[in-house]
C-alpha cells in the first residue's frame, strides 16, 4: 500500500469532514471513485481543474482551496490581499460605515481567524485595550 501524500491526506480529511464517500465526491466533481481513491493514496496527481472542482463540491473556503492547490504542487488560484490594499478600499469603507451606524453600541470586524481588524468608536471606548 502506498503512503498517503499531503494532498491526499488533506483531501481525505475534507471529504470525511463533509460526510462524503469517494463515490459521492466523484459524482459531484465529474470524476470516478477510482480516480479519487488514486488521488487520496498518491497514485495519481490531480490537475488544477480537478482540484478546483473538488474544492467547489465540498464548498471549501477560498483560503483552503489555495492550500489544496499548493499541496498538489500547483499555483494558488485566488489572490489573498491585506485589508490595507487599495483594491479593498471600497470594502473597508462599507465595513467602517456599518460599524459607525452601530454606535452607540460597540462593534468590531473580525477576520477569518477571529482577529479584530476594525472597531467603532464605542468599541474602542468600552474596550480600551482592544487593538485592531
Amino acid at each position: 500500500m502506498q503512503e498517503l501524500t499531503s494532498f491526499g491526506q488533506e483531501l481525505r480529511l475534507w471529504r470525511k469532514q463533509r460526510g462524503l464517500t469517494q463515490l459521492e465526491l466523484a459524482v459531484r466533481a465529474g470524476s470516478s471513485a477510482r480516480h479519487i481513491s488514486f488521488i487520496e493514496t498518491g497514485r495519481s496527481r490531480p490537475g488544477q481543474g480537478l482540484v478546483l472542482r473538488l474544492s467547489e463540491c465540498m464548498n471549501l473556503p477560498i483560503r483552503d482551496r489555495n492550500v489544496l492547490l499548493e499541496l498538489a504542487g500547483l499555483q494558488p488560484a485566488f489572490q489573498e490581499r491585506d485589508l490595507g490594499d487599495a483594491y479593498l478600499r471600497p470594502f473597508r469603507m462599507a465595513i467602517d460605515a456599518i460599524l459607525g451606524r452601530h454606535d452607540p453600541f460597540p462593534g468590531s470586524a473580525l477576520d477569518a481567524l477571529g482577529r479584530v481588524v476594525m472597531t467603532n468608536r464605542a468599541s474602542r471606548a468600552f474596550f480600551p485595550g482592544l487593538k485592531p
